[in-house]
């Protein structure tokens, strides 16, 4: 399902490539692309949070099942928002030096 192909096109793939000797490339290939996607995903919640006024979580305690609280967290927005900055910052260094 990853490849959208079977499990024995996948095998026969890999084992072409393996006789190519091109292998190791796709597969750094796809470790770098894993790792883009995992960066643009922190970015986006990164984002997401810092766009909010106070953050709020809904944590489930209670033995029911079903019922949820919510956790508020104070804080210092300015703070906040300068270590949102420097998370970005380092998130996008790490980006440009896998392009």
């Amino acid at each position: 399902m990853l490849y959208n192909h079977c499990f024995d096109c996948q095998v026969d793939f890999e084992n072409k490539l393996r006789i190519e000797g091109s292998y190791n490339e796709w597969v750094s290939e796809r470790v770098r692309k894993s790792k883009l996607d995992w960066i643009k995903d922190q970015k986006q919640e990164i984002t997401e949070l810092k766009n909010q006024k106070a953050p709020e979580f809904l944590e489930q305690f209670r033995p029911d099942g079903y019922s949820v609280d919510k956790e508020k967290w104070q804080m210092n927005p300015k703070e906040f928002e300068k270590q949102m900055d420097e998370a970005l910052e380092h998130l996008q260094k790490l980006e440009d030096s896998l392009k």
